[in-house]
This record gives C-alpha cells, structure tokens and sequence, in this order.
C-alpha cells in the first residue's frame, strides 16, 4: 500500500525510546495524511476490486 511506504520512510530516520513512542508516531504519521490523499488510495483500491 502506497501510504505504509510513505510512512515508513518518514519514520525511518527517527529513534524511539520506547515501543509506545513508536506507535505514538505512528499513529501521527497516519492522522497527519491528508483525506484527499485517503480518498484517492481508496477509489483506486476499489476500482481495482471491481476488476475482478
């Protein structure tokens, strides 16, 4: 999926303290993506279902 990549990149150069500040960046990374970026994952995930 195209936003864990993008995530992950951003979170690579980071260090965590412990694994609850990791997930708290995590979760971070994930609310500061835009909704029209979500949208967009999501009507190409779902035209891609539609497929088969």
């Amino acid at each position: 999926m195209y936003f864990m990549t993008k995530i992950k990149n951003r979170l690579r150069v980071q260090r965590f303290q412990s694994p609850e500040e990791a997930v708290d960046a995590f979760k971070n990374a994930v609310l500061d993506l835009p909704a029209n970026e979500w949208n967009k994952c999501f009507k190409n995930w779902f035209e891609h279902i539609d497929v088969y």
